[in-house]
């Protein structure tokens, strides 16, 4: 059996570390955060990338297209290319798992962006994205949401900015 004397100093050790890390995590950081709202608009495909059907589902793997952004920032605003892979059912409205990289840029730099997202039965699109900043943006990283309306081609977003500069 363990005596409750024991417990006293282990419970008070891992307090104190609680303490202190969470005191190291809180001023780890510097930085500002922006946070601002967007638009983007994708056109024309320039890659079609391959389409295979595996177990009902609809394989696609490296489509690019065209795609021009705006923002209530300047580090928002670009544009560049979107890659995009994705598992989509063809018996349910193209829904499923999908995502892909984004490289856009602007006259004062630009943002490498990983994405993932979904495609839901009724055409919903939803997708998070993490981008760090090159050139003018080197060391930022920035973060979006988006949700797409199944009869809107374009995709509204909101993201924010961490600017460790500042």
């Amino acid at each position: 059996m363990f005596k409750r004397k024991s417990v006293l100093p282990v419970t008070i050790m891992l307090a104190a570390m609680l303490i202190l890390l969470s005191g190291s995590v809180a001023t780890a950081g510097s930085g500002v955060f922006t946070e601002f709202r967007c638009l983007e608009v994708c056109g024309a495909v320039l890659e079609p990338g391959t389409s295979t059907p595996h177990d009902g589902k609809l394989h696609v793997q490296g489509l690019v297209r065209q795609c021009t952004d705006w923002a209530s920032i300047p580090q928002g605003i670009g544009s560049g290319q979107v890659e995009i892979n994705g598992i989509w059912d063809p018996n349910d409205n193209l829904s499923g798992p999908m995502w892909g990289t984004y490289h856009f840029t602007n006259d004062t730099g630009g943002w490498l962006t990983r994405w993932t997202g979904e495609t839901t039965s009724e055409g919903y699109r939803y997708i998070r994205a993490h981008g760090r900043g090159i050139g003018g943006y080197e060391g930022m990283q920035a973060w979006w949401w988006m949700s797409t309306d199944p009869n809107d081609p374009s995709y509204p977003c909101v993201g924010r900015i961490l600017d460790p500069h500042r």
